[in-house]
């Protein structure tokens, strides 16, 4: 008695129960009770309510299911073309990583407005995060790693340190406007978010950068989630 017309109603355990009080009503009403034609009514309506309630219920159910696998396959699709973007930027990011490398490390005098060291009054904090949620701990992860970097800041550079922070994610910059820190001014920006094109990037960096030549702010950090595999971020 585990299906009933090809679904299944009750598990083991239900039944005993359903059998315990059946025989229980048979000790204390007797059987013949339960010959009474309006008994027997009641309880063939009483069950066929319920059959048609689980029936319903499951159809719901496979219903849900057939919508969150059609959600997994777009999903999966997606992380495919965004893993051969990654990969395909990733020899151009270690070359430029490479030659400011390089250049930084030898004899001669390199000077630039943007390798400035200065007594640090004000500093900024970019932190990248998603749009879109359905992605587990991925920015609860980078939330933690941001009030870990603020905490390090204020050990290292005083408590009344005056933070900017530039979250780039709705989903992050719902998470940082969370936060309730006087100390700190979020910084929204229309347009930057996760999915920005060239232009808008170019002109986010931009910004960043007339603020920490113009002396508005004297250091900038970013904050961003490493990819290494599907099942591994750092």
């Amino acid at each position: 008695f585990s299906t009933i017309l090809g679904y299944t109603v009750l598990s083991d355990y239900a039944i005993r129960i359903f059998l315990f009080r059946l025989l229980l009503h048979i000790s204390r009403f007797g059987f013949h009770f339960f010959l009474n034609p309006l008994f027997l009514s009641c309880f063939s309506k009483t069950i066929m309510a319920t059959l048609r309630e689980l029936k319903t219920r499951i159809g719901s159910v496979a219903s849900t299911e057939k919508i969150t696998g059609a959600m997994k396959m777009i999903s999966s699709a997606k992380v495919h073309q965004n893993e051969a973007a990654l990969r395909k930027l990733q020899p151009f990011k270690d070359k430029i990583k490479s030659i400011m490398g390089h250049i930084l490390s030898t004899d001669q005098n390199f000077d630039s407005p943007l390798i400035v060291a200065r007594e640090v009054n004000r500093a900024a904090i970019v932190v990248f995060g998603s749009d879109d949620g359905l992605c587990g701990a991925y920015n609860s992860n980078i939330l933690k790693g941001l009030l870990a970097h603020i905490e390090s800041l204020r050990q290292e550079l005083g408590e009344d340190l005056a933070i900017d922070v530039y979250p780039v994610g709705k989903k992050m910059l719902k998470a940082v406007d969370r936060l309730h820190d006087p100390r700190l001014n979020i910084i929204s920006t229309d347009g930057v978010d996760s999915k920005m094109k060239g232009d808008q990037v170019n002109a986010f960096t931009d910004s960043l950068r007339h603020t920490f030549t113009s002396g508005e702010t004297d250091r900038i950090d970013v904050i961003y989630m490493k990819y290494k595999s599907m099942s591994r971020q750092t």
